[in-house]
């Protein structure tokens, strides 16, 4: 701009000439010097703004990729996690399936009262177990990007839950269950992810 103002004051003569005195070679020399040290100061400065403009423009693309990156691994092992999920849970939520079919095949072949009240219960007991175990997994599904919520578990009443979840599946069949575990074992986990690493 600076280059541009003086060139059109100088081509259209509208700087006056003004009756000064002789100016010596040296002077002119000085001031040419000046000049072009100026120029030259003004060149690097432009060439080091654009270089830096340039690094910048680098660094922050650089910096967008490695966060598309991050996030693009963070969704593979959601959907990883998710996956793993929904094989354990629909594994899970089978199993008391199965157990209560046994149960009905049993009341079906039994005519003592007696017995078939005791079946009602137990039928009634794994529906409740299922549906407390749906709601674990809502709970866990809605505090999935949480921390894992950690609390005191007494471990031989879960895995004799567990145990009953499964006792009458039709591929528990011939299986015995023994629960040996110390009843005054406690462990402080992640109720859910215990719950489904046990079944």
């Amino acid at each position: 701009t600076l280059s541009t103002a003086l060139f059109l004051l100088s081509y259209f003569d509208i700087v006056k000439n003004y009756d000064l005195p002789p100016l010596s070679p040296q002077y002119h020399q000085a001031i040419f010097l000046l000049i072009y040290l100026f120029s030259f100061g003004l060149s690097i400065m432009y060439v080091y703004f654009l270089v830096n403009l340039n690094y910048l423009s680098e660094l922050e693309l650089t910096l967008k990729e490695n966060f598309a990156q991050q996030k693009n691994e963070q969704l593979q092992e959601a959907n990883k996690s998710l996956d793993q999920l929904v094989y354990s849970v629909s594994h899970d939520l089978r199993s008391p399936m199965n157990s209560i079919l046994g149960l009905i095949d049993l009341v079906e072949h039994t005519d003592d009262p007696k017995e078939s009240h005791r079946l009602l219960k137990m039928m009634r007991d794994r529906i409740r177990i299922q549906n407390n175990y749906i709601q674990e997994v809502i709970e866990y599904s809605r505090n999935s990007k949480n921390k894992i919520n950690v609390e005191e578990i007494a471990l031989s009443l879960l895995v004799d839950e567990i145990v009953d979840s499964l006792r009458f599946s039709v591929d528990a069949i011939g299986i015995e269950f023994r629960n040996s575990i110390n009843t005054a074992t406690v462990l402080s986990s992640d109720r859910m992810c215990l719950r489904i690493a046990l079944n």
